[in-house]
């Protein structure tokens, strides 16, 4: 660990030091037994004591010893160093970390072009992506081996929104099981070949302008194309906020049936506030899902939510004990922050 030093010449020396004993440890352990290994180095990179060619080098080390998961935190990274970490290892986890261009050690513009992650990965079994920074604009993950997939993008505080235009993520991984995705802020979701997932959770962000006016990290197309990858899934969670832009009718979108979810066991939306919108779509998930064991609907706690909102509330629930069930056995749990005199947990 490098400590920063009020004589920056001495930090410099000093962490030029630790390099060389980084690469001098890794590269005598053969038949190594480390596991894990945690790469951060923000001060020693802007500070040219650690170039992206000491990086590509102590990734290779490290993949030729054997070494089954890496972390990269604040780190500026190669397209081609991430493309053998993913047909080497089985897990990857990628925090804040930057990707340059494999001709450029400095990285792309981000007002002209584009900042992509391109990742084919053979052997890698757990993806984190954590980007509160929001720098990616295209995010692209192959991986047949893949089970577990996280992505969180856009979520830093005290960032500007982004434009939305070009940014998309597109997935292709047919055996994953658990699919978790915090923030948005993107233009496009493809979501292909998602036949084994077992849970998915879409936790949206809202943020708000310079002007106070809300902006949601989804609006009605991208959600719409959300479900439309998630047709599979036998656990779904959502957040509320998802749907406040939400104006079309899934009933009515080309491409849709009545067994879009044909595994689906259950579903959850949290911080519901009783809106249109929320109905529309408890209602379409009840009227399609032909195996649905649970609908879980809490609400926000009630010290955030105005006396209308309370009766929003309970007038929500009182039009959902009415609404048609495909599932016989679905039970539909109402996690109630409402006063008594208004409404109370319902399990149905």
């Amino acid at each position: 660990m490098l400590v920063m030093n009020d004589d920056h010449q001495f930090y410099v020396m000093k962490a030029y030091k630790f390099v060389e004993f980084v690469t001098k440890v890794l590269s005598l352990r053969d038949n190594s037994t480390i596991k894990c290994f945690h790469l951060c180095y923000w001060f020693a990179v802007h500070d040219n004591v650690i170039s992206h060619e000491t990086t590509d080098q102590w990734i290779k080390l490290i993949v030729r010893n054997n070494v089954e998961e890496v972390c990269l935190e604040d780190v500026d990274v190669v397209p081609s160093t991430l493309q053998c970490l993913g047909n080497m290892i089985k897990t990857l986890k990628l925090i804040n970390a930057f990707v340059c261009s494999d001709h450029d050690y400095y990285p792309s513009d981000p007002d002209n072009d584009l900042i992509k992650l391109n990742l084919t990965c053979l052997t890698l079994e757990n993806l984190i992506i954590e980007d509160s920074d929001d720098h990616l604009d295209r995010i692209t993950i192959h991986g047949p081996c893949l089970t577990f997939l996280m992505i969180k993008n856009g979520t830093g505080l005290g960032y500007p929104l982004r434009a939305v235009a070009d940014r998309e993520l597109k997935i292709c991984t047919p055996n994953l099981r658990q699919l978790y995705l915090k923030g948005g802020f993107l233009s496009d979701y493809s979501l292909k070949n998602l036949c084994s997932l077992d849970n998915a959770q879409v936790d949206t962000t809202v943020r708000h302008n310079d002007d106070n006016t809300k902006e949601y990290a989804v609006d009605d197309w991208c959600l719409n194309k959300l479900l439309k990858g998630l047709v599979h899934t036998k656990s779904l969670t959502l957040s509320a906020d998802a749907f406040q832009e939400y104006r079309q009718s899934l009933t009515k979108e080309e491409g849709y049936s009545h067994n879009i979810f044909p595994k689906m066991k259950s579903v959850e939306i949290k911080g519901i506030d009783g809106t249109d919108e929320e109905f529309k779509f408890l209602k379409f998930v009840l009227k399609v899902a032909l195996k649905l064991e649970k609908v879980t609907v809490p609400t926000r706690p009630t010290r955030a939510l105005s006396k209308n909102a309370l009766q929003k509330l309970a007038e929500l629930y009182k039009k959902i004990q009415d609404l048609h069930r495909s599932s016989a056995s679905v039970a539909m749990l109402l996690n109630s922050c409402v006063p008594k005199h208004l409404g109370k947990e319902i399990l149905l």
